[in-house]
């Protein structure tokens, strides 16, 4: 079913029918959301996944957790550290190295971002005397 919710299709085209929804795909689509309220937002995994009926951890867990090594997280974090507290709202993905351009190593300036400028002014103007500030005669 997750299949099916990401690629936006029934269950029944899934599995070569018409690409049409009919009663029990929208049924299967419903159940599977409820199903998935209940994951575990961090790991995906249910109770079930862990627990028996009777509130007892299973004897023989289904799922193992094991560590493993990502070369691209790890790159994403060497590069986040390199960010300035003041570049807020930035973040780092992966390219591919051909689409890279000159600026690739420039970080975000939130000095240089026409948004962000027009927000401290409108601040400024805000806070000047005799425009709607906080001035007191």
């Amino acid at each position: 079913m997750s299949i099916c919710q990401k690629h936006g299709i029934s269950h029944s085209h899934f599995l070569g029918g018409p690409q049409k929804w009919n009663q029990l795909d929208r049924d299967k689509a419903v159940a599977y959301e409820m199903v998935m309220r209940e994951a575990c937002p961090k790991c995906g995994t249910l109770a079930e996944d862990w627990v028996g009926d009777d509130g007892i951890p299973l004897a023989d867990p289904i799922l193992a957790a094991v560590m493993r090594h990502c070369y691209g997280c790890d790159e994403i974090e060497r590069v986040q550290e390199s960010i300035p507290k003041k570049a807020r709202g930035t973040f780092v993905t992966l390219i591919p190295f051909d689409q890279l351009d000159e600026d690739a190593d420039d970080w975000y300036d939130p000095d240089k971002d026409p948004i962000e400028q027009q927000k401290r002014h409108e601040e400024a103007l805000r806070k000047a005397p005799g425009m709607g500030g906080d001035d007191t005669l």
